[in-house]
């Protein structure tokens, strides 16, 4: 019979082999090279994941950011254009079925500004790759970035050239100190100081092109001019689909020699104007109102004086030119006259609260050499509200003075003259607001 090992030899040699411990610093360095190994992998794929992360960010920061602009210049489809490009360009371009999707949101599917059109959402979405976290993961993350743009109102706008340019040259002093003059013309440059004896005092400068000679020692900003800004809204754009009255026979003649002073709109039987032309040193009072004036000039000439006396306790006029496209008469207010009219806080027409002047927009720009709004030298003028020609050239010239509370909204202005503008709400007059881009979320 083979041999036995007796039981307690085997038990002996068991405990000589559990003792032994010959290799077993072999063993653990194996087993610690692959812990550090997996550390190691798993670090350097966690921070390109990072880096990726990060790089989202920035790519919906950008595209955010230029999707607003876009859209606060040519409209929604514009800004998601935008969006992709930037967010492309910045290296997460959209990919149909790629490992990179962008959308461009407007207004942004998720958060506190749903509801909000001028805002928009850019959400990057990224597949990350892996080396050897394979090992240790089933399926490689996604990296996702979101931000929200919106553009945030700022400083008070006194001048604002809607579509065309901002001029001042020759003998100018324009003082505006708490406001901002603004242009939105798209094209280079819509602001130019052209030189002379220029004195200009503003509280800043915004062009949503450039602005030429606007760092000029004759221009004293409190804050920086701007460049390349977002445009500014108009204010008063309620006006612009306003259907307004036509006369229902002939219109009412004014005969400044031998009428008596001019009645509203809604006090005359609700007649239009056919002119009102105030010269001769004639001085009139107006009554708190709308005036209508149908294919006819408001104009004052020197040596005569245009008051509302009672325009009191919110109270005041609204003087409105109007007709067929292309018959609409002119605002013109020359040399030695004096004018102290202010608009109304709560108008017999709210459509008009705040407002001042108005020339139908169908009134046409006129021309610069020739404009349809000339406010001429050596006046005395205190008009306080808003003085709206959506698309007309206005012209400042001589020692014009629009004091008090006013704003001047016009197509494109030109200053060859002195005005004070201050905007401000004591007739309740809309103020225009630059506009700046922020991220909300």
């Amino acid at each position: 019979m083979p041999s036995q090992t007796p039981p307690f030899r085997m038990r002996h040699r068991l405990a000589r082999l559990r003792a032994d411990r010959r290799g077993i610093s072999s063993v653990a360095f194996a087993g610690s090279i692959l812990a550090v190994f997996g550390a190691v992998a798993m670090a350097t794929d966690v921070g390109v994941w990072y880096a990726a992360r990060r790089g989202a960010q920035n790519a919906a920061d950008a595209g955010a950011t230029a999707a607003v602009m876009a859209l606060s210049l040519s409209g929604p489809n514009a800004g998601r254009a935008a969006g992709l490009d930037i967010a492309g360009r910045n290296g997460f371009p959209n990919t149909v079925g790629g490992r990179t999707t962008v959308a461009v949101n407007i207004p942004p599917s998720t958060g506190a500004l749903t509801a909000d059109p001028t805002a928009v959402e850019v959400v990057v979405r990224q597949q990350q790759t892996m080396t050897a976290a394979a090992l240790f993961l089933d399926a490689a993350p996604t990296v996702e970035a979101r931000t929200v743009g919106r553009l945030r109102e700022s400083s008070n706008v006194c001048i604002l050239a809607l579509t065309g340019q901002l001029w001042a040259g020759g003998n100018t002093t324009v003082n505006t100190p708490d406001c901002v003059m603004a242009s939105n013309r798209r094209f280079p440059p819509s602001i130019e100081i052209a030189g002379g004896s220029l004195d200009i005092t503003a509280f800043s400068l915004s062009a949503v092109s450039s602005c030429l000679n606007c760092d000029s020692s004759q221009v004293r900003l409190t804050q920086r001019y701007r460049e390349f800004q977002a445009p500014t809204e108009d204010p008063f754009r309620h006006l612009l689909s306003k259907t307004l009255p036509r006369p229902s026979g002939n219109c009412q003649n004014f005969n400044e020699n031998s009428d008596p002073d001019p009645l509203p709109y809604e006090l005359n039987g609700q007649r239009l104007y056919c002119n009102m032309h105030v010269t001769g040193g004639r001085a009139v009072q107006l009554s708190p109102g709308t005036y209508y004036i149908w294919e006819g000039d408001f104009r004052i000439g020197g040596g005569s004086s245009v008051t509302c006396p009672t325009c009191t306790a919110g109270q005041g006029v609204a003087v409105v030119l109007t007709g067929d496209p292309g018959e609409i008469g002119d605002f013109t207010i020359n040399s030695n006259s004096y004018v102290n009219l202010r608009a109304a806080r709560e108008a017999r027409d709210p459509d008009y609260n705040g407002v001042l002047f108005y020339r139908d927009v169908r009134g046409g720009y006129g021309s610069t050499s020739s404009p349809s709004v000339t406010l001429n030298g050596g006046t005395n003028m205190s008009l306080v509200g808003g003085l709206y020609f959506p698309s007309t050239h206005v012209r400042v010239n001589g020692n014009a003075a629009v004091i008090a509370c006013s704003v001047v909204v016009a197509a494109s202005i030109d200053f060859i003259g002195n005005a004070e503008v201050n905007g401000c709400g004591e007739t309740g007059t809309r103020v225009p607001r630059t506009r700046q881009v922020m991220v909300a979320e």
